[in-house]
C-alpha cells in the first residue's frame, strides 16, 4: 500500500480502515518528446506540470458546468466516496473540503497529487486494471476523463459493482471522441445548437478550449509517434492545423459530455 498524500498537520488524521488493500505501481517517470510521462507505457499522456495544469482547467470547467461535484440524488455525509483516476485530486480535495465528515479515496497511476491535503481524503498509487479488489466498501464511485485510459472497461465496471455497498452509485461523466461545429453538423433543432448563446456556456467552452490547445501536444505526441508512426513535423503540422481550426470563428466547436450514473441493488 502507497499512499501518496500527507493530512494537513492542522487536523487530526482519520485513520484508515484496516482491511483496505491497494497495490503500488512503478512510481519511475520517463522524458520523451519533450514530456514527462508514467514510464509504465499504460498511460500515453504526461503527467508533469504542464498537463497537471491542464487538468485542473478542466476541473474548473466542469465545476462551472455542473453547478456541483456530484450530479446523483444521494445523500454522502459521513459516506466513503473513491475517485477513480484523480489526477491531480483536486475533485477528491474539493470534496473532502465541503464536508469533512466523508471519506474520500482518490487511486492513480501516478502520485501527482498535492502533499497537503484535508484528514479526510486519502491518495494512493494504484492500477485499477491490475490487482484492485475490493468489497462493499463505497456508497460512490467516480470517474471522468478515463476515456482512452482502460482498456477493458466491462473488467472495470465489474470491479466497481464489487466495490460498491448495497445501493451505492458509479458517477461517469466523459466527453465524446468527436467535436462538432455549430454551423455544420448539428441540425438545426439540436438543443445544442443554442449552447453558445449563453454566455456562461461560451466561458466553459473557452477554458476547454484553452486547456485544449495547451495541452495538444502532450496528448498528440505518443499516440501519434509511437502508435501511428508520424513523424515529428507531421504531428507539429496536424496540430497547428487543429489550433487553427479552434480559433476560427466560423467553425465555433462543441464538445458532447455525458454522465453515465448506476446504482447497485440493495
Amino acid at each position: 500500500m502507497s499512499e501518496t498524500g500527507s493530512a494537513d498537520s492542522g487536523y487530526n488524521e482519520q485513520p484508515l480502515d484496516d482491511h483496505l488493500s491497494l497495490t503500488s505501481v512503478d512510481l519511475e517517470y520517463e522524458w520523451c518528446y519533450g514530456r514527462r510521462y508514467h514510464s509504465s507505457g499504460t498511460y500515453i499522456y504526461p503527467n508533469d506540470e504542464e498537463e497537471q495544469e491542464r487538468l485542473n482547467v478542466v476541473h474548473e470547467a466542469y465545476l462551472l458546468l455542473h453547478g456541483s461535484l456530484f450530479l446523483s440524488p444521494i445523500d454522502l455525509a459521513g459516506r466513503s466516496i473513491l475517485d477513480i483516476g484523480t489526477g491531480t485530486g483536486q475533485w477528491a480535495v474539493d470534496m473532502a473540503d465541503r464536508d469533512p465528515s466523508r471519506i474520500i479515496i482518490g487511486l492513480d497511476i501516478s502520485p501527482i497529487q498535492p502533499e497537503f491535503v484535508p484528514p479526510n481524503v486519502h491518495f494512493f498509487v494504484e492500477n485499477v486494471e491490475t490487482e484492485w479488489r475490493e468489497t462493499d466498501k463505497y456508497h460512490l464511485v467516480h470517474l471522468r476523463g478515463m476515456s482512452g485510459s482502460i482498456k477493458d472497461w466491462p473488467s472495470l465496471f465489474h470491479k466497481i459493482y464489487q466495490a460498491l455497498k448495497p445501493g451505492g452509485v458509479m458517477e461517469a461523466h466523459e466527453t465524446l471522441p468527436a467535436v462538432f461545429s455549430k454551423n455544420q453538423n448539428l441540425a438545426p433543432d439540436n438543443p445544442l445548437v443554442n449552447l453558445m448563446r449563453d454566455l456562461q456556456q461560451k466561458d466553459i467552452g473557452e477554458m476547454l478550449a484553452s486547456s485544449f490547445k495547451k495541452g495538444l501536444h502532450g496528448l498528440t505526441a505518443k499516440a501519434f509517434r509511437d502508435i501511428l508512426g508520424r513523424s515529428e513535423e507531421e504531428v507539429e503540422v496536424f496540430n497547428a492545423f487543429v489550433r487553427r481550426e479552434l480559433d476560427r470563428d466560423s467553425f465555433m466547436p462543441t464538445l458532447h459530455i455525458s454522465v453515465f450514473t448506476a446504482r447497485k441493488p440493495e
